[in-house]
């Protein structure tokens, strides 16, 4: 027999460098690079505004009756207190939310927003109809 031609590829590196311009997608899983906390408590307020929803503004934080949405430096932490809440853990771990925490007995959330966008929204909704 003679001398095998197995060949070894072009390595990790060049596959890395061909791909890394149609990788570009992935970095819309993990959420936006920097995080304007103060942008997104606007965003809530007029949200919250055109919705005639019930809260309050106290400084970088808006008071629901439910719980509240405070500006973070990474973030609006958002706490929501109340019974039999309609959601779930996988509705913590959406595109743009971190650190979401729900109770074995669905009595309270907490949720951090990185963005604003309609699954943020969405939630806040889902929230306030609960509590209608």
């Amino acid at each position: 027999m003679g001398k095998s031609n197995k060949s070894t590829g072009r390595g990790l590196d060049h596959l890395i460098e061909q791909n890394s311009t149609e990788l570009d997608f992935l970095s819309a899983y993990v959420g936006p690079e920097q995080v304007d906390s103060s942008e997104i408590i606007s965003a809530m307020e007029r949200f919250c505004e055109r919705k005639n929803y019930d809260f309050e503004v106290a400084d970088s934080k808006l008071k629901f009756p439910f719980g509240s949405a405070e500006s973070l430096a990474d973030g609006v932490a958002v706490i929501v207190k109340g019974n039999h809440l309609p959601l779930v853990p996988s509705d913590l771990v959406q595109v743009g939310f971190a650190d979401g925490v729900l109770s074995k007995n669905r009595d309270s959330c907490e949720v951090v927003f990185l963005e604003w966008r309609n699954t943020q929204q969405r939630f806040l909704e889902r929230i306030f109809e609960h509590f209608d």
